[in-house]
């Protein structure tokens, strides 16, 4: 699948892996079309908004034609041949959803309700700088004052950006296998942990900091902290195979214990309310700590999550140097 070499990637070894992957495509054996803004430009991302946007019709209508008259005769063909074919067909036998990695957006194509399944994942994935700085901005919605770096280049985070959007076209919509995909596959193009041991600590930092709100939990719980962490728990692997056998074996817990952490975030915004308001993780680590020392929890399971969420917050908020001697955190993977 990647050509890579079996040691620890370098800057300049990064930047090759990324590239090979932008070329590669059947990620995990589903045909895949990858538009790059650099190669068709910027009008197709003009649907994407900073945060959790949809496309809108008009762009959406505009990508349609893209697909139909530009990539269907000249993009890579699906198994049933697409020369000669009429324009339904020719969209049919692309795409049902469209994946952005811009800011975590997946586009959906309103435009093609026609389709049923895709022969073709199609992603949108442009290459951007500051990729670990945009996450934290984005997902946490932290003012780049309290924003600390982040262990790996751009190019390591934008190939587990891209890598999340191939796990979307092999699993669907599920955010946590999405993340199990682009973990197990920068482990073995990378040989080094640390900017998937970050990706687990801010997943574990939204579940807390969105506590209150309940699709996001469904979407981005615990769960995705609980993979990240038992990713990161074993040595990198050493081919696509056990990358394979990794991304579809059984994951390590599925409730998103929803009500625990509303407790848990309820319980930091009570105490620190201007340090939750400014996601100043320095002082929330303190106070993560403070509630759990002081018996304010009311079970196991809390106790844990505030646990967890401490080592997140410390890490994030000292940054690179924090991550050097990083190590998981096993405990949502123990059944309660």
């Amino acid at each position: 699948m990647l050509n890579v070499p079996r040691k620890v990637a370098c800057e300049a070894d990064a930047e090759k892996i990324l590239e090979e992957s932008y070329h590669v495509r059947r990620p995990l054996g589903v045909p895949t079309l990858i538009f790059d803004p650099a190669d068709y430009g910027p009008d197709i991302l003009l649907s994407c908004t900073s945060r959790f946007g949809n496309v809108r019709d008009a762009v959406s209508v505009r990508l349609q034609e893209f697909l139909m008259t530009d990539l269907a005769m000249s993009g890579p063909e699906s198994e049933a041949h697409l020369a000669g074919k009429e324009g339904s067909d020719q969209t049919r036998s692309i795409v049902n959803k469209i994946n952005a990695a811009l800011s975590g957006n997946r586009l959906v194509a309103h435009a093609l309700p026609h389709v049923a399944e895709p022969y073709y994942n199609v992603i949108i994935c442009p290459r951007v700088t500051d990729v670990s700085t945009r996450i934290m901005t984005n997902s946490l919605g932290m003012k780049e004052e309290f924003v600390s770096d982040l262990p790996g280049t751009d190019a390591e985070w934008n190939f587990i950006k891209l890598w999340h959007e191939f796990g979307h076209g092999f699993f669907g919509g599920h955010e946590g296998k999405a993340d199990k995909v682009s973990a197990y596959a920068y482990l073995y193009a990378h040989q080094k942990k640390d900017p998937i041991i970050a990706l687990s600590d801010i997943r574990a930092a939204q579940a807390v900091i969105w506590h209150n709100k309940p699709r996001f939990l469904g979407k981005y719980g615990w769960p995705l902290v609980s993979i990240l962490d038992q990713a990161t728990d074993d040595p990198p692997p050493q081919s696509w195979d056990q990358v394979l056998k990794a991304v579809k074996g059984a994951d390590p817990v599925s409730d998103d214990y929803a009500e625990d952490t509303r407790a848990v975030g309820f319980c930091l915004q009570a105490l620190a309310e201007r340090a939750f308001q400014n996601r100043d993780f320095e002082i929330l680590t303190h106070t993560a700590e403070a509630i759990t020392d002081r018996g304010l929890l009311l079970n196991e399971r809390q106790v844990i999550l505030a646990q967890r969420f401490a080592i997140a917050a410390r890490r994030l908020s000292a940054g690179i140097p924090a991550y050097r001697a990083a190590r998981p955190f096993p405990g949502l993977r123990t059944p309660f």
